[in-house]
This record gives C-alpha cells, structure tokens and sequence, in this order.
C-alpha cells in the first residue's frame, strides 16, 4: 500500500472510531496497535486490518506527517499521547472538584458524579484511588506535574489531609452553632449542610478531644488555624466560664441565682450561643455538692453573683419567695414566668 493510501485508511479508522466513540467521550481514542474489528459498524473493507497507531503517533511527534492530515485528526479530537491526555484529564477532574468543594480533601471511596458540572470524560472516575495513586507516587512525578498539583492546593501528606479534614468539619460547626465547643458523642450527620461530604460520619466530637490531647505535637501553624476557629484548649475550663457565664445572664434575667433544678436553658436571645442547652438547674446542684473541694478563686466569682452555698438556707429563703410571688399581683409578665425555685 501506498504511503498517501495508508494515510488515508489511518484517518477512515479514525473516524469510525470517533463516531463510535461520540457518545461517550468528547475525544478519540485507540490504543498504541489497532486491529479493526470484524463487524459493524466497522466497514467491511477495514474490517480485521492492523493499523500501526503508535507509528503514526511518533510521526507526528517527529513532525513528519502531512498538515491536512493533521488537521483531519485534531478535528475528530485524535489523542496523540495517551498519557499526557490521562494527565490532563485527572488535572481537570480535580480543578472541577475543587472549583466545587473549595479543596481536595477527596475521600477514598469518592466516584465523580455523572451529570455537569462534569463533562462527559470525567463521569464516573474513582477520584478517591485516582489521589491515593498519586500520592503513593508522587517521588516518581515530573516536576512540572507536582508544580501543577501543587497549584491547586493538592495534599501530598495523608495526616495534613486528616488534618485538614478536620479543620474543614470544625470550621462547618461553628457556622452552624457559632463556636466549636463540640460535645463528645458528636457524630457528623449524612446530608447536612455545610458539612462536606467527605466529613459525613466523623466522631467530630471524639476529634477534638484528641486535638485537645496531642497539643503538645501540633505545629504552630496548625495550633493558629485552630486558634483562629476559637478552638478550646481546656475543656475544663471553658465548662466553667460557660455556666459562669449563664449564671451572670440567669441574674441579669431574673435579679437572682436562685436556678430550678430543671431548669435548661432556652436556645435563644439573650442568653449566650455557648450556653444554650445547657441544664443550669443541674449545674448549679453539681456546684453545691462539691462545695468543699472548689476552688478559692471560683467560689469568689460565685460570691460576687450572690451564689448560695447552703442549700437547707436556701431552701428557706427559697420558700418565702414563692409565697412572696403567689400574693403578688405585680408578676413581671414580660419575663414569661420566672422560673423561681418551685421543686425542692
């Protein structure tokens, strides 16, 4: 066969295999030595022919093929490097993913969707082992392939990404709650705004206790990321400015301390963010109990807020108010029923 001959059945093959291919790529692909299949819609003339694709590819490179028939091919989106194409094709997914979720925190197990933003090529990519992969071979990538990661903020380390992905968790609950004092037993929930996906199902609480436990080997920069949240240091701590804090707002509500056993405060204004929910009735109990064992400088701060320690004195003057207030006709009924001691 002739030279120009050849050429011609490589841009007929080509184009069969880019109208075959049409509906489900934007590209032609085939793979380095191409035997047509002996079927349709191949036609028959083609059928079982060996076409030396790889010779062609490395023609080209060489700068040895014919303009026009470099033309016919870009038209039909001919891949000319199978790898450099996969390169570009995993950088676009990522560029997508994080134009979408604001990083490249892609959990393992994450499959890109098939619907846009995503163009057909990059539907249905393993996206989560696609970055394990790289990561494991990130010493044999080309520079330039890492400068271009690096662009888009891509983690090579899989303890920064824990890391982050914690960040990104820490920052979701304070614009949900407006602080990050996360309980305990926290479980992030599926579906729920704005928590990320790959945040789904996290212990969030048991996360922060274990920041809380490995301060002492946290960086400088990642304990300022944390400060910057308002992340608490010292549970213990923060518990008790929190119900020094309701206590001070109880006062300024009700011209008192004097907090009902089940009394809870309410999750609204004016009492603080950080104490909604907070059992206040109970708190105040548990303060009594270990009256003998507090703190100089906290049972101060209690003072000053008129805390009563006795508790058998209290329930005296406790009594002589409720009967003070059931013969009142002069109830602060803006205050929606002052909750005063009514269970002793």
């Amino acid at each position: 066969m002739e030279w120009r001959d050849e050429l011609k059945e490589f841009v007929a093959v080509v184009r069969h295999a880019h109208e075959i291919q049409s509906s489900t790529s934007n590209y032609t692909t085939l793979p380095s030595r191409f035997i047509v299949p002996s079927c349709l819609p191949w036609p028959l003339q083609l059928q079982n022919r060996v076409i030396p694709i790889n010779k062609y590819r490395k023609m080209y490179k060489a700068d040895m093929l014919p303009l026009d028939v470099i033309n016919q091919l870009y038209d039909l989106n001919f891949v000319w490097d199978l790898t450099e194409h996969q390169w570009q094709l995993r950088l676009q997914a990522l560029t997508i993913f994080k134009s979408i979720y604001n990083h490249l925190n892609v959990s393992y197990d994450y499959i890109t969707p098939s619907n846009s933003p995503w163009p057909i090529d990059l539907q249905n990519i393993k996206l989560g082992i696609v970055v394990t992969n790289l990561r494991s071979r990130h010493k044999r990538l080309s520079e330039s392939r890492r400068m271009e990661l690096n662009g888009l903020g891509f983690i090579w380390d899989s303890q920064e990404l824990v890391f982050q992905t914690k960040l990104q968790a820490l920052h979701a609950y304070h614009a949900i709650h407006g602080h990050i004092q996360v309980p305990f037993e926290y479980i992030i929930p599926s579906n729920r705004p704005p928590f990320p996906t790959n945040c789904w199902g996290m212990k969030l609480g048991r996360a922060v206790h274990d920041l809380r436990c490995r301060a002492a080997s946290l960086s400088t920069e990642r304990k300022q990321l944390l400060d910057d949240l308002g992340f608490v240091w010292d549970s213990h701590e923060y518990n008790w400015e929190t119900k020094l804090m309701a206590l001070a707002e109880y006062k300024r509500e009700y011209g008192n301390v004097h907090v009902p056993q089940e009394f809870c405060i309410p999750n609204q204004d004016p009492w603080p963010k950080e104490t909604w929910g907070l059992k206040l009735g109970q708190a105040v109990t548990n303060i009594r109990s270990r009256s003998l064992s507090f703190p100089y400088e906290r049972r101060q701060q209690l003072d000053q807020l008129g805390f009563v320690w006795d508790y058998p004195e209290f329930r005296h003057e406790a009594k002589m108010l409720l009967d003070f207030t059931s013969t009142s006709k002069r109830r602060r009924v803006d205050k929606e029923n002052p909750p005063f001691l009514n269970q002793l």
